[in-house]
């Protein structure tokens, strides 16, 4: 069965999701989070991604970037993985893949959407039920983006629209952050990051469409229904 096609757009935010194999764990302890943190950005500088948000679950890492060109994140993914996965057999004494096949990725239109995912990658531990409250989980970038710690990101021109000063855009997104996600909202965005497809209105998919010369809406899950005979 062929790979589904990714679409690579310049300048166009994705929502990134790269998984253990069969959800095994992936990070063990503080230096392997770490290591993978550092690692990241280094990749995000070299490759020309813009890196707004980030989780690092135990099982999992979920990322928002813009890349600056095409190729940017399929070449961050694949440098970030293969010296991570090398830095973890050699830690654990393994041998093997790491990775559940290739990182999935939607693109993600500006506005609403993009503020949408920037509150579901920012909360995915609290979703997820790894903790109760996002500011507890060190490991995402929820804490920059209310201002209690150190601001490495670089956020998309949306965060930094949400109010006119610093100060006052980190106290607007912790009001934004403590509101739930939607169930369908959370549903949307997954479907379309598996899916490889877009995560947007009908007039930004249709914006996407006509650039990639192709079809970018998800597609129904599950078999598809036989026709009845006659």
């Amino acid at each position: 069965m062929p790979r589904p096609t990714r679409f690579t757009v310049s300048d166009i935010p994705q929502c990134v999701v790269q998984s253990g194999i069969n959800w095994a764990r992936t990070f063990n302890y503080r230096d392997d989070y770490q290591f993978y943190l550092d690692s990241l950005r280094q990749a995000a500088a070299q490759y020309e991604c813009d890196l707004h948000a980030y989780a690092l679950l135990p099982n999992r890492v979920q990322l928002l970037v813009t890349p600056h060109t095409e190729l940017a994140v399929p070449q961050m993914m694949q440098s970030l993985g293969r010296r991570y996965v090398q830095y973890f057999n050699r830690r654990y004494d393994r041998t093997g893949t790491l990775w559940q096949g290739r990182y999935k990725s939607c693109l993600v239109e500006q506005g609403e959407h993009m503020l949408s995912c920037y509150r579901y990658v920012d909360t995915l531990a609290g979703i997820t039920g790894v903790v109760t409250d996002p500011f507890d989980y060190p490991w995402s970038s929820y804490r920059q983006h209310i201002g209690a710690a150190p601001h490495f990101v670089r956020d998309h021109a949306i965060w930094s629209c949400l109010a006119d000063t610093p100060s006052e855009c980190y106290q607007r997104y912790r009001e934004l952050a403590t509101i739930p996600l939607a169930h369908d909202v959370i549903k949307e965005i997954n479907i379309n990051v598996v899916q490889g497809s877009v995560y947007g209105g009908e007039e930004f998919r249709a914006e996407i469409e006509n650039r990639c010369g192709q079809k970018v809406r998800p597609r129904p899950r599950g078999r598809p229904r036989l026709r009845q005979a006659g």
